[in-house]
């Protein structure tokens, strides 16, 4: 990361919450949404519950949700991000009823390494798990037994910095 895309907010700038996350690239966006509906995992809902179109689910990793308000410019940049390792699947939620891949990346713990000692950030989690949610809707009840995807074939392009909503 280029330390000088970075920049502090202006003084008189509150301090809030902040959810910065990695994007994944067109390419990958439909690789996973493709995998997700051969193995039939359901893409038709969203985090909140609503329904969306197959073609709105949105492929991402959470690299922080804040616990703490800080003083941080919103703010899109170009990242490239391909050393991403699938781990296993996971259910989270308080239903287990999310499906997650668990990855690694050393590029993302390096991204979130730097933001939180340069901001001071705390997580809302007392552990970051570095994943991808595959389906906020899985009915399947245990992980699925299936060939994990392709992690060659998930770039991530984009992080963003966004105050909570």
């Amino acid at each position: 990361m280029r330390e000088h895309e970075l920049h502090e907010a202006d003084d008189g700038d509150k301090a809030v919450k902040k959810y910065i996350e990695i994007q994944y690239s067109a390419v990958a966006q439909g690789y996973l949404r493709e995998y997700c509906i051969d193995n039939d995992f359901d893409l038709s809902t969203r985090f909140n519950g609503a329904d969306q179109p197959v073609q709105a689910f949105d492929f991402h990793t959470t690299v922080w949700y804040t616990s703490n308000p800080v003083v941080m410019s919103n703010y899109s940049q170009d990242v490239d991000i391909n050393d991403i390792e699938p781990k296993g699947f996971a259910l989270f939620g308080p239903d287990e009823n999310i499906l997650v891949l668990e990855i690694d990346s050393a590029e993302i713990r390096a991204i979130r390494e730097s933001l939180g000692e340069q901001y001071g950030l705390e997580d809302e989690w007392p552990d970051y798990r570095p994943h991808i949610t595959l389906s906020y809707a899985f009915a399947g009840g245990a992980v699925p037994t299936v060939n994990m995807p392709d992690g060659e074939m998930i770039i991530g392009d984009e992080l963003h910095v966004k105050d909570q909503k």
